[in-house]
């Protein structure tokens, strides 16, 4: 059986933040910004933000996230299910890659272990690398989808070793914060997408 072109997104986090708010588009179509504190003692003091679309899905994310006095359950633990997203932003004058979610799934979580991860198949477009790390841009072609670019980090450029541009790849990675805290607990306060498992694939199916 081929392989396909595929992208899921989970977070597993704490509830920080909630905003209800409108596309640019023409048509202003409503949406949940839903932050989430993903803070993982390996990776970091990560905090991602998603968006849940449609009225359905916003009516039960709001029923869910809070009280009957329309007060945010901050801190309450959460799993939500999706799509892993990404986009340029200009950020201190530099154009940044920045990372986000579309979530369709949303649940209370009990357990103590927070992170926010991908599983991607696409095709690899190109394959950098330097002295320290490497990274990848990633082709994702969904058949009645826009084409998705993705560029994911390793930690090594090692781990890019035997790949190819034009080779299919399924990438389990994880979002993590770039750089150690220092001795004063300061950090980078950048949140890449790295790449932690990576599977060439023969084939490849669009659908």
């Amino acid at each position: 059986m081929a392989n396909k072109h595929f992208n899921k997104g989970i977070a597993w986090g704490k509830l920080e933040g909630l905003r209800r708010t409108t596309s640019d588009s023409v048509d202003k179509k409503p949406y949940l910004k839903i932050y989430l504190h993903c803070h993982n003692a390996l990776h970091g003091n990560v905090k991602v933000y998603g968006r849940i679309w449609g009225a359905d899905r916003i009516a039960e994310a709001e029923k869910l996230l809070m009280d009957e006095d329309k007060q945010l359950k901050k801190g309450m633990g959460l799993r939500l299910e999706g799509f892993f997203n990404q986009y340029d932003k200009k950020v201190e004058d530099e154009i940044t890659r920045l990372s986000n979610f579309t979530f369709f799934q949303i649940a209370p979580y009990d357990g103590t272990e927070y992170r926010a991860v991908f599983i991607l198949t696409g095709v690899i477009e190109i394959i950098l690398r330097d002295l320290e790390e490497g990274s990848i841009r990633l082709s994702l072609d969904r058949q009645g989808n826009q084409p998705e670019e993705f560029l994911l980090y390793t930690d090594d450029q090692k781990e890019l070793k035997g790949l190819e541009a034009g080779q299919t790849v399924q990438i389990k990675g994880m979002m993590a914060e770039q750089g150690e805290e220092d001795y004063f607990g300061a950090s980078s306060g950048i949140f890449r997408a790295y790449a932690k498992e990576i599977k060439i694939l023969e084939e490849v199916e669009v659908f």
